[in-house]
C-alpha cells in the first residue's frame, strides 16, 4: 500500500509539474531544488511523505468526487468497447477484401 500511495502521489505531481515548471521554474529561485526534496520526501519511509499527502489531500478529494470518477469511468469503458467493437469490423472487412483478392487472383493465375 506504501508505493501505491507513492505512485498516486507522484502521478498527480507529474501531471501538475508540466504547469508549474512553466508558470515556476524560472522565476522562483531554488524551484528545482525544491522539487528534488519534495520527491524524496515523498520516498522517504522516514518522513511518510506519501502516505501524509494521500491520506490527507488526495483520499478525501476522491471520496468526495466518486460518483463523478464512477461515472467517467463507466463512459470511457462504453467508449472503449464500443471503439474495439468498431475497430474489429473494420479489420475483418479489410481482411475480407484482402482474401477476396488474393482468391480473386490466385483463380485468374491458374487457369
Amino acid at each position: 500500500a506504501r508505493w501505491m500511495m507513492y505512485w498516486v502521489c507522484f502521478g498527480i505531481f507529474s501531471a501538475c509539474e508540466v504547469f508549474s515548471d512553466l508558470l515556476l521554474g524560472f522565476w522562483f529561485p531554488f524551484y528545482y531544488e525544491l522539487k528534488i526534496l519534495f520527491i524524496l520526501w515523498l520516498v522517504s519511509s522516514y518522513g511518510n511523505g506519501a502516505r501524509i499527502m494521500y491520506k490527507h489531500i488526495i483520499h478525501p478529494e476522491f471520496e468526495k468526487r466518486e460518483e463523478v470518477i464512477d461515472t467517467y469511468i463507466a463512459t470511457a469503458k462504453e467508449i472503449g468497447v464500443s471503439s474495439a467493437m468498431q475497430f474489429i469490423r473494420k479489420v475483418t472487412a479489410v481482411f475480407n477484401k484482402a482474401m477476396n483478392h488474393v482468391l480473386n487472383l490466385v483463380s485468374y493465375f491458374s487457369l
